[in-house]
């Protein structure tokens, strides 16, 4: 707890609100009601969410506790040990970061693959046409327009398909 939270063992212990005050309220619902469900069903607990520390970081950490009964001294409740699994986490995100990327990089490339077909057969018909009808026909400068679009959509691929790649 000292080198996770800032809290001296016996500020821990002496004061059993501390740990509720220092859950993240993104998490506190759900460990609560983990907790109050372990406790019920005199289970182990088990359950990885964030605290704050001493000095307000946020650390996320694996709660590992047994049941224990109540005594004389104490009342039913829970007792284990927190292990810090910030940069494990931090780095579980990372890598799903990454792997987003990584996928929308595959799926741009694909685009970009069946784009560049769709543009050839554009361009070669555009191309067939322009060549059998000649440069003067009335719908030359159409033919023309059409070939420089695809002229431009192929440059946009190719600029996919370098995202792609990297």
């Amino acid at each position: 707890i000292e080198s996770i939270l800032g809290f001296s063992p016996e500020e821990w212990l002496a004061d059993p609100g501390l740990w509720y005050s220092r859950l993240h309220p993104d998490d506190a619902a759900g460990t609560l009601a983990e907790e109050l469900r372990c406790i019920q069903e005199r289970d182990h607990f088990s359950q990885e969410y964030r605290l704050l520390s001493r000095d307000g970081r946020v650390v996320w950490v694996r709660d590992e506790a047994v049941f224990l009964a109540a005594d004389d001294a104490h009342p039913d409740r829970l007792q284990g040990v927190m292990f810090d699994v910030t940069e494990r986490r931090l780095l579980a995100e990372q890598l799903m970061q990454a792997q987003k990327v990584e996928a929308i990089g595959q799926l741009a490339g694909g685009i970009a693959h069946d784009f560049n077909n769709l543009l050839t057969a554009i361009t070669g018909y555009a191309e067939l046409l322009l060549h059998r009808l000649g440069d003067n026909h009335r719908y030359a400068r159409e033919l023309t327009e059409i070939l420089r679009a695809a002229e431009r959509a192929t440059r946009v691929t190719g600029k996919l398909l370098a995202f792609s790649r990297r």
